[in-house]
Protein backbone atom coordinates (compact mmCIF):
# COMPACT_ATOMS: atom_id res chain seq x y z
CA UNK A 1 0.00 0.00 0.00
CA UNK A 2 2.74 2.51 1.05
CA UNK A 3 4.67 2.12 -1.98
CA UNK A 4 2.45 3.35 -4.45
CA UNK A 5 4.08 6.33 -6.24
CA UNK A 6 7.11 5.85 -4.39
CA UNK A 7 10.41 6.71 -6.46
CA UNK A 8 11.23 3.12 -5.92
CA UNK A 9 8.16 1.30 -6.72
CA UNK A 10 9.41 -0.14 -9.64
CA UNK A 11 12.08 -2.08 -7.96
CA UNK A 12 10.00 -2.53 -4.56
CA UNK A 13 7.73 -4.33 -7.10
CA UNK A 14 10.55 -6.52 -8.13
CA UNK A 15 11.91 -7.53 -5.11
CA UNK A 16 8.11 -8.41 -4.04
CA UNK A 17 7.32 -10.44 -7.03
CA UNK A 18 10.55 -12.43 -6.93
CA UNK A 19 10.42 -13.40 -2.84
CA UNK A 20 13.41 -11.36 -2.38
CA UNK A 21 11.30 -9.17 0.51
CA UNK A 22 7.89 -9.12 1.77
CA UNK A 23 5.58 -6.73 2.48
CA UNK A 24 4.36 -6.88 6.06
CA UNK A 25 1.23 -8.26 7.33
CA UNK A 26 -0.76 -4.87 7.00
CA UNK A 27 0.09 -4.89 3.50
CA UNK A 28 2.87 -2.21 3.31
CA UNK A 29 6.33 -2.26 2.65
CA UNK A 30 7.86 0.51 4.31
CA UNK A 31 10.38 1.72 1.79
CA UNK A 32 11.97 4.41 4.24
CA UNK A 33 12.54 2.43 7.02
CA UNK A 34 16.09 1.52 7.50
CA UNK A 35 17.27 -1.76 7.05
CA UNK A 36 19.73 -3.84 9.21
CA UNK A 37 22.43 -6.17 8.20
CA UNK A 38 20.86 -9.51 9.03
CA UNK A 39 17.70 -8.48 7.08
CA UNK A 40 19.81 -7.18 4.16
CA UNK A 41 22.04 -10.11 4.05
CA UNK A 42 18.96 -12.24 3.91
CA UNK A 43 17.79 -10.63 0.43
CA UNK A 44 20.67 -10.49 -0.55
CA UNK A 45 20.76 -14.50 -0.08
CA UNK A 46 17.56 -14.47 -1.86
CA UNK A 47 18.89 -12.53 -5.20
CA UNK A 48 21.54 -14.99 -5.69
CA UNK A 49 19.21 -17.79 -5.21
CA UNK A 50 17.36 -16.21 -7.89
CA UNK A 51 19.98 -15.00 -9.89
CA UNK A 52 21.93 -18.37 -9.76
CA UNK A 53 19.16 -20.87 -9.57
CA UNK A 54 20.84 -22.58 -6.54
CA UNK A 55 18.31 -23.50 -4.08
CA UNK A 56 20.90 -24.97 -1.79
CA UNK A 57 22.15 -21.54 -1.38
CA UNK A 58 19.42 -21.00 1.57
CA UNK A 59 20.23 -23.82 3.59
CA UNK A 60 24.11 -24.24 2.71
CA UNK A 61 25.38 -22.96 6.52
CA UNK A 62 22.11 -24.73 8.54
CA UNK A 63 23.87 -27.31 11.11
CA UNK A 64 27.12 -25.33 11.79
CA UNK A 65 27.74 -25.98 15.19
CA UNK A 66 30.70 -23.28 15.70
CA UNK A 67 29.65 -19.74 14.46
CA UNK A 68 31.92 -17.93 12.01
CA UNK A 69 30.88 -14.41 14.00
CA UNK A 70 32.18 -13.72 17.19
CA UNK A 71 28.97 -11.67 17.45
CA UNK A 72 26.48 -14.35 16.13
CA UNK A 73 25.36 -17.71 17.53
CA UNK A 74 24.72 -20.46 14.49
CA UNK A 75 20.88 -20.66 15.50
CA UNK A 76 20.59 -17.00 14.19
CA UNK A 77 17.68 -16.59 11.98
CA UNK A 78 19.81 -14.75 9.66
CA UNK A 79 22.89 -16.52 10.34
CA UNK A 80 23.23 -18.92 6.93
CA UNK A 81 22.32 -15.63 4.83
CA UNK A 82 25.05 -14.02 6.79
CA UNK A 83 27.64 -16.71 5.94
CA UNK A 84 26.56 -16.95 2.58
CA UNK A 85 27.08 -13.25 1.96
CA UNK A 86 30.99 -12.95 3.77
CA UNK A 87 31.70 -16.06 2.49
CA UNK A 88 31.31 -14.64 -1.26
CA UNK A 89 32.68 -11.36 -0.42
CA UNK A 90 29.53 -9.53 -0.65
CA UNK A 91 29.17 -8.21 3.12
CA UNK A 92 32.19 -8.06 5.17
CA UNK A 93 32.29 -8.45 8.83
CA UNK A 94 34.85 -6.39 11.35
CA UNK A 95 38.26 -7.42 10.64
CA UNK A 96 39.59 -6.82 14.39
CA UNK A 97 37.02 -8.94 16.06
CA UNK A 98 35.07 -11.51 13.10
CA UNK A 99 31.98 -8.80 14.35
CA UNK A 100 29.39 -9.17 11.76
CA UNK A 101 26.88 -6.56 13.52
CA UNK A 102 23.31 -7.91 12.68
CA UNK A 103 21.55 -5.73 14.17
CA UNK A 104 23.66 -2.81 12.50
CA UNK A 105 21.98 -0.25 9.76
CA UNK A 106 22.75 -0.48 6.43
CA UNK A 107 23.69 2.93 5.25
CA UNK A 108 22.56 4.24 1.29
CA UNK A 109 26.50 4.37 0.66
CA UNK A 110 26.82 0.22 2.32
CA UNK A 111 24.20 -0.57 0.03
CA UNK A 112 25.88 0.87 -2.84
CA UNK A 113 29.07 -1.31 -2.14
CA UNK A 114 27.04 -4.12 -1.07
CA UNK A 115 24.97 -3.95 -4.63
CA UNK A 116 28.66 -3.97 -6.30
CA UNK A 117 30.07 -7.00 -4.98
CA UNK A 118 26.87 -9.03 -5.41
CA UNK A 119 27.34 -7.57 -9.02
CA UNK A 120 31.01 -8.80 -9.18
CA UNK A 121 30.33 -12.24 -7.43
CA UNK A 122 27.72 -13.08 -10.01
CA UNK A 123 29.76 -10.97 -12.87
CA UNK A 124 26.97 -9.01 -14.05
CA UNK A 125 25.28 -5.58 -14.23
CA UNK A 126 22.28 -4.59 -13.59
Amino acid sequence: NDSRNHWAETWIKDMIRYGVMNVEPDGNFYPDDKINRATYALAVQRLLVVATRDQSLETKYFGESQSRFSDVPSSHFAYNAMAVCTERGIMQVDMMNNRFNPTGDVTGADALLIIRNLQNSLRMTF
